[in-house]
């Protein structure tokens, strides 16, 4: 059970950092359509609608299915799709002609997507059509070349042309995702767009490196003593799940800390200085009143330098 769990964690931290492809297509491929045997292509023409579909087709994108029966789909023939309410159409990747009155007043279509392959368009295919926006995967020169022979009042001279889309998807619909910070653990996200419909990065999501841990927490491993050194380690507190430290330094021994005229060290350690420093005699007095003169530090006899006295 403790292993399945953690597959299912480790499934979704994967999800939170790549953005996964959405699980429908934004498009619907349909085979609605009649077609017709073309001997000397070696494939099928879209002949016609099918009449119980003529009339659902007038909302969303359909796409015309690359092979019927085996074969390769090539070419939309005349008036295959003439007056249908279509308003988005995906042609098959094999087409390679349209002819005349193919899209004959087809008055409701705004977006057409189109192969590479297609080097034939009838001069009249998409006569009083309301066609808005032409997606080609081929270049913009290609697609110049394709519909040179137009002339300047014809549909496809006027239309916008997204060019060099890949052959295998028109990315039509694309899911944007926002930044991701990284810290000094994780690595962050650049926003970017990813297409719905074949999962391909469109633009950004490139991975943003960690950041530097950011060690100004002191935490002591060993604290010094009256005599002792001791050390501590810095430690990062830029993110919360953080386990980095590093090494700080040494720290000077305290040394003993009298009260004046009171040989035990406050600290608490046990030690009981015995020399004549904490005494009241005359001579140290002489002595306490140069070293204040001259400023000079104060010390034991000993050794131990009083220099955490308090009155």
């Amino acid at each position: 059970m403790k292993k399945i769990i953690s597959l299912l964690l480790a499934v979704l931290m994967l999800m939170s950092v790549v953005p996964m492809a959405a699980s429908a297509l934004s498009y619907k491929e349909v085979n609605y359509f009649h077609y017709v045997w073309v001997e000397e292509k070696g494939g099928w023409e879209v002949e016609g609608v099918m009449n119980s579909y003529k009339k659902s087709m007038s909302s969303g994108v359909y796409k015309i299915p690359d092979t019927y029966n085996g074969s390769p789909i090539v070419g939309i023939g005349e008036e295959a799709f003439s007056e249908i309410s279509i308003t988005s159409l995906i042609l098959s990747n094999n087409t390679q002609y349209i002819k005349a009155k193919a899209f004959y007043r087809c008055n409701y279509l705004r977006y057409i997507y189109v192969p590479k392959k297609l080097t034939s368009i009838a001069l009249n295919a998409f006569n009083a059509s309301g066609l808005y926006s032409v997606y080609y995967q081929g270049t913009k020169a290609e697609w110049n070349a394709l519909v040179s022979g137009f002339s300047s009042t014809s549909v496809l001279k006027n239309v916008s042309v997204f060019c060099e889309y890949p052959d295998y998807c028109y990315h039509i619909s694309k899911t944007r995702y926002e930044k991701i910070e990284p810290t000094c653990i994780k690595t962050g996200r650049e926003s970017g767009t990813v297409c719905n419909d074949c999962g391909d990065i469109l633009s950004g999501l490139n991975e943003i490196p960690t950041i530097p841990h950011n060690p100004y927490t002191v935490v002591w491993e060993k604290r010094p003593t009256c005599t002792e050194n001791g050390y501590f380690v810095r430690v990062c507190n830029r993110d919360e799940n953080c386990t980095y430290s590093e090494y700080g330094g040494d720290s000077e021994p305290l040394g003993h800390n009298f009260a004046r005229r009171d040989p035990a060290c406050r600290r608490g350690c046990g030690f009981v200085c015995s020399c004549r420093c904490h005494k009241e005699d005359f001579l140290w007095k002489i002595i306490q009143f140069f070293y204040k003169l001259f400023r000079i530090k104060e010390h034991c006899e000993c050794g131990y330098y009083r220099t955490h006295w308090e009155a």
